[in-house]
């Protein structure tokens, strides 16, 4: 089962080949709306999300690589069924 999600989030880096999934492991705060209030992200620590096959930003922090995705990029979070 996989639900649609409109913000950014980083996950653990994979061989471009292996991208099509990832696992949540960092979210930001939300969305900013235009009247100022925070839209909360859509996506949680922990979630599996399947992402498009090219995009995502790639930073490596304390020699782990992590792939950086904004939510609107990100086509859904898979469920257990």
């Amino acid at each position: 089962m996989c639900s649609p999600l409109s913000q950014s989030c980083s996950m653990n880096s994979h061989s471009a080949a292996n991208r099509s999934q990832g696992v949540v492991v960092a979210v930001g705060q939300g969305t900013r709306l235009t009247d100022g209030t925070i839209q909360p992200p859509l996506v949680q620590q922990g979630d599996k999300v399947l992402l498009p096959e090219y995009g995502g930003n790639m930073v490596k922090l304390n020699g782990k690589e992590y792939v950086l995705f904004r939510s609107d990029d990100i086509l859904g979070v898979l469920k257990d069924s």
